[in-house]
């Protein structure tokens, strides 16, 4: 079996600009399809908030996550519940708007902490003159 090197900047930028990417298309359709279901910007801005409170403690829930399991499922969680949330957002209704925008927003963080730790593993640090 052939072993690889260690993966370069390169790398971690490509699995970075995916990632974003899969952000970015979903990023201007939620709030419209919010605002269309809710009927109200004030309804929305509460449905953000709390969605947002999801991801927080998510967010300090994946490091505790990725103690306990291997790296590479948390992430290849998070890159299926950004696929997931997806399909839940084209579901007609509250409840898949909800949950897709639940599932978004824990993805995110599970993929953009993985590729952090990822990134402070392989690339070495500069040492700086200061």
């Amino acid at each position: 079996m052939r072993k690889f090197g260690a993966p370069g900047a390169e790398a971690f930028a490509v699995l970075f600009a995916i990632e974003s990417l899969a952000r970015a298309v979903l990023a201007t359709v939620i709030p419209l399809q919010a605002l269309d279901m809710l009927g109200d910007a004030r309804s929305v801005s509460v449905l953000f908030f709390a969605v947002s409170c999801v991801g927080l403690c998510g967010s300090l829930t994946v490091p505790w996550m990725v103690r306990r399991s291997a790296r590479r499922w948390i992430y290849s969680a998070g890159a299926l519940l950004i696929m997931a949330a997806g399909a839940l957002l084209a579901i007609d209704g509250i409840y898949g708007q909800v949950t897709g925008m639940m599932a978004r927003v824990l993805g995110t963080v599970a993929l953009t902490i993985c590729v952090n730790l990822y990134i402070m593993d392989n690339i070495p640090r500069r040492d700086s003159p200061v």
